[in-house]
């Protein structure tokens, strides 16, 4: 025969257990309900409630996400519980109680504990790109760091890095696009990127739309190439480049320092459109940071410095009188040396061929030697 005491632990942490979803084949209505029939409508109901919130949703009307927040869910398990504690307490069926009442949780915050596990399964993928936007002040930059300490602690072999300096748990100061490359492909460790202030480099506009495109577009697309997830801060909603928008695995804005949603698409207003989950008593982040670090980016390298490849292709190019490089300006006079053909011509970056043009309009006296006509250029 079992003792009481022990019975009662076994009750207590499997209660525990189940209403941590720590046994994920488990409804939390388990053992709380007597009837059969009854069992079977709150199995259905629990099982098909994410297809019945969006149909809700769909029709303007508001459920909680959660099947167990539901009155239906309340109303009925309110009253077979009473029922079944009511015989239990006659019978001294300690077992029932534990199950029905619970036993107190000592200072644990459970609630946090629950969301650190709800955040866990959305991180466990291949490749996970998320992107956290909020008001300022509502803890951002402190969720992306606990997303980071998740992953890290989930398993072994495994790097975070940051354009945020001041993040000190960090394994690599990443703050420019060749840098992140290089750092990417560097080894097989698997890898987790925090990237800060994304609005302020990635916001879609003007240049940066540009920059945004070319580099970090075409980058995201090989993070599972990398076995790498990132993590894009930005602040409302819509300050971040479309394309990165759309490649993002989850969207998450922070509503205050403890709550947050989880949603699949962001409208036009920059607010959260079909909510997949709700997570409250965020708990804060053991990794440390300055919040009031105003942190960099760089897409391109500094690379002003005229190197001797350059040098010796624009000596050449001199020697030989090469007037193929040379263009007339339209709608100015004067003559300029052609970027592209020199890119072309002796497979050069664009800043190589910059340079190299820079080089010999001043460093040569070719465009000095040859006339100023059409016959001579062409």
């Amino acid at each position: 025969m079992v003792k009481p005491s022990a019975l009662s632990i076994s009750t207590s942490e499997l209660k525990e257990k189940v209403d941590n979803d720590d046994i994920q084949y488990l409804h939390r209505h388990m053992g709380l309900v007597k009837n059969k029939k009854t069992l079977e409508l709150l199995n259905y109901l629990s099982h098909n409630w994410p297809k019945i919130h969006k149909e809700a949703t769909s029709r303007d009307k508001q459920l909680p996400l959660d099947f167990m927040d539901s009155e239906i869910a309340k109303s009925v398990i309110r009253k077979e519980a009473t029922a079944l504690l009511n015989k239990a307490v006659i019978d001294g069926n300690i077992s029932v109680m534990k199950r029905v009442s619970g036993r107190k949780t000592r200072g644990k915050d459970i609630s946090g504990i629950k969301t650190l596990r709800k955040i866990e399964r959305k991180m466990d993928k291949p490749v996970w790109i998320c992107y956290v936007f909020g008001n300022m002040g509502t803890g951002k930059t402190d969720l992306a760091l606990l997303l980071s300490e998740l992953w890290k602690s989930g398993g072994y072999n495994r790097e975070i890095g940051s354009n945020i300096k001041s993040f000190k748990e960090k394994e690599r100061y990443i703050n420019n696009f060749q840098a992140l490359k290089t750092w990417l492909s560097s080894n097989k460790k698997e890898k987790i990127f925090v990237f800060d202030e994304a609005s302020s480099h990635v916001s879609g506009y003007g240049s940066d739309s540009y920059d945004a495109t070319k580099y970090f577009s075409k980058l995201l697309k090989k993070f599972r190439k990398h076995k790498a997830h990132l993590i894009i801060i930005g602040h409302t909603g819509k300050d971040v480049h479309p394309e990165i928008r759309r490649l993002a695995s989850d969207k998450i804005k922070k509503i205050t320092k403890k709550d947050a949603v989880f949603c699949n698409e962001i409208g036009k207003d920059g607010e959260p459109e079909e909510i997949e989950l709700e997570i409250k008593g965020i708990p804060r982040t053991n990794y440390t940071f300055d919040t009031y670090e105003s942190t960099g980016w760089r897409w391109k390298e500094k690379q002003d410095t005229i190197t001797e490849k350059v040098k010796k292709i624009g000596t050449t190019i001199n020697e030989i009188k090469d007037k193929k490089y040379i263009k007339n300006y339209k709608t100015k006079e004067g003559r300029y040396i052609d970027r592209d053909v020199l890119r072309l011509e002796y497979n050069l970056s664009e800043n190589e061929s910059r340079l190299l043009a820079k080089y010999i309009e001043t460093e040569t006296d070719l465009l000095k030697k040859t006339k100023n006509t059409k016959q001579d250029i062409e």
